[in-house]
């Protein structure tokens, strides 16, 4: 008997595959994890100047607020907040800032968003008490809105293992007591522009504050950095560029920090170039001996011949 094929019919039938195989499985994802790796030091430098580019913004905010407050109070420069227990308005905070603390300690057994009875302002920008106590007592309230433009945005304030809530604003690492510490801003104010006055003095007549027009002042005088997240560098308002007055610039920013200058001007200086040109750091500036005329951009306290390089805290001036 003679067999027939039908013709529409193969003799074999094929067999239909509707999933990948392990092994192009393995591939596809082989290939997306390339692509991510060729992709995420992209998007985190992308991040991080992203973050630089608000810094600077924040920064040429505060240099128009500083900028108007002279111009609204007799071309005098703003008190840089150089001293915690004096009750003088500055650009920061009205002291004594032992009464802020106070304020801002929430009766027990209340606990802010970060486990702690302060009412921490980065993130409690808004509430009334924050914002009664310092950001609209300081003297750049009537010309900063928005108190975030007091925050880097790379400090991660928020984050209980960023070194600033460690560092800063506990008493100890792994603490649970608040150190009291100035913790109203991610910047501080040269103390250069007020001639580094006596810290503990309660008479505004005291102070060596001096107007904006005052000829010892440049165009390049830095007046606000970001320091590094260390409790020294937060004790007040204001710093000396100086190790041993917690002057030392921030590494937050990857090839820099963020600075203000006295023209309104904003720059990522070079973290190594600022550490040259201040006091007590490794390649700083030559020792300057006491009465010689030297200055350069963070020091240049008016009255004093080395800009203060040497003096301060109340010191007499001496030109």
């Amino acid at each position: 008997m003679k067999l027939h094929r039908s013709s529409n019919r193969p003799l074999f039938p094929q067999i239909r595959r509707d999933a990948f195989t392990l092994v192009e499985l393995l591939v596809v994802i082989a290939i997306i994890a390339i692509l991510a790796a060729m992709l995420m030091p992209v998007l985190n430098a992308a991040k991080q100047r992203s973050q630089v580019a608000v810094c600077l913004n924040n920064m040429r905010q505060l240099g128009l607020a500083f900028h108007m407050y002279a111009t609204d109070n007799g071309d005098w420069v703003v008190y840089s907040n150089w001293g915690p227990l004096n009750h003088i308005q500055g650009w920061l905070y009205q002291g004594p800032q032992a009464a802020i603390n106070a304020a801002l300690t929430l009766p027990a057994p209340q606990k802010g968003p970060l486990g702690t009875s302060q009412a921490c302002p980065p993130i409690n920008l808004t509430t009334p008490v924050v914002q009664k106590f310092i950001y609209k007592a300081n003297a750049f309230a009537p010309f900063v809105a928005n108190a975030g433009v007091y925050w880097c945005p790379s400090q991660q304030a928020t984050s209980k293992a960023s070194q600033w809530f460690q560092n800063v604003f506990l008493s100890t690492p792994g603490g649970n007591t608040v150190s009291g510490n100035d913790i109203y801003s991610s910047y501080i104010m040269n103390g250069a522009i007020n001639g580094f006055p006596n810290p503990n003095t309660q008479n505004p007549t005291d102070l060596q504050l001096y107007k904006l027009s005052n000829i010892h002042f440049r165009a390049d005088n830095v007046i606000l950095w970001e320091p590094e997240d260390k409790a020294g560098s937060f004790n007040d308002g204001s710093s000396k560029a100086d190790a041993n007055d917690g002057g030392e610039p921030s590494k937050r920013h990857v090839h820099g920090c963020v600075v203000l200058r006295l023209d309104g001007g904003t720059e990522l200086q070079q973290y190594l170039y600022m550490l040259s040109q201040m006091k007590d750091f490794p390649g700083y500036s030559p020792t300057v001996p006491n009465g010689t005329h030297w200055n350069n951009e963070f020091f240049y306290a008016p009255g004093f011949k080395d800009g203060g390089y040497n003096e301060g805290n109340g010191a007499s001036p001496d030109q």
